[in-house]
């Protein structure tokens, strides 16, 4: 087993997801909830930013921003949905999330281990943007169902989610359920590398340098909310995100 997390870019695949014990179920379309740590940065935040904004985190930093929103907006949204066909309109980021403990063994169960704050101190994550694709607004929904249920259409989300994969509402809201404990172990991890894969368009040198902005923007405490970027003090990690994920599982529990 590889133990370098730096160079796990080639070990973060589908098998090794956090995820993969529901996507294998839910296999035509899976939500994969993004970490809390992670909240606030992606491909799609960093073309919105304003480039200004940017220059808080590096002098050289606006002009990725530039390039990536050039890069973003110029994506083809004009095709297919490719998860169930009818006319897209969203491009999706699909992200793998992999855990490795402090000698580099994959951690295939972090839901099952329930890992305390002290052990998941020592776990690594990887955030790898494996692809990009375009969906429908319904698929992209589906997708995304930590905010289906903020915005109140938890009900439609699972519904389509449960069309797309051909399976019954009731199993499907049960892995679903299962999505959310998976990401609320994931969000005790606080120490995380973002890798970003191969993209149709993106070359090599502006894939690397904003893997790297991202990276620095991340151990920095930064995240970007709309047009500009925000500091995440140190201690929101014990002070609020508990309280985030608990308010979410205890909706969870009341909409079950």
């Amino acid at each position: 087993m590889m133990k370098d997390v730096e160079n796990t870019q080639d070990i973060c695949i589908t098998s090794y997801d956090a995820y993969a014990v529901i996507c294998s179920k839910l296999v035509k379309l899976c939500p994969r909830l993004i970490p809390t740590p992670l909240w606030g940065l992606s491909l799609a935040r960093v073309a919105r930013m304003a480039p200004q904004a940017a220059l808080a985190v590096c002098d050289s930093c606006s002009e990725i921003v530039e390039r990536i929103h050039h890069y973003w907006m110029t994506l083809d949204r004009s095709g297919k949905c490719e998860v169930c066909g009818e006319p897209g309109n969203e491009i999706d980021e699909d992200w793998l999330y992999c855990i490795f403990d402090e000698n580099g063994n994959l951690v295939s169960d972090i839901a099952v281990r329930n890992p305390t704050p002290q052990e998941a101190g020592r776990y690594k994550g990887v955030a790898y943007l494996q692809r990009l694709r375009l969906l429908c607004e319904k698929c992209h929904l589906a997708k995304h169902q930590g905010y289906a249920l903020v915005h109140g259409r938890k009900q439609e989300a699972l519904e389509h989610l449960a069309r797309i994969n051909q399976l019954s509402l009731e199993e499907t809201r049960k892995l679903v359920d299962k999505a959310f404990l998976i990401h609320h172990q994931l969000s005790k991890i606080h120490n995380w590398t973002i890798k970003i894969g191969e993209l149709g368009g993106l070359d090599e040198e502006l894939r690397r340098r904003v893997e790297e902005l991202l990276n620095t923007m991340y151990k920095k405490g930064f995240f970007i909310y709309g047009t500009w970027l925000y500091y995440r003090y140190p201690e929101y990690c014990e002070e609020v995100e508990p309280r985030i994920i608990h308010e979410t599982i205890a909706i969870l529990a009341e909409a079950s």
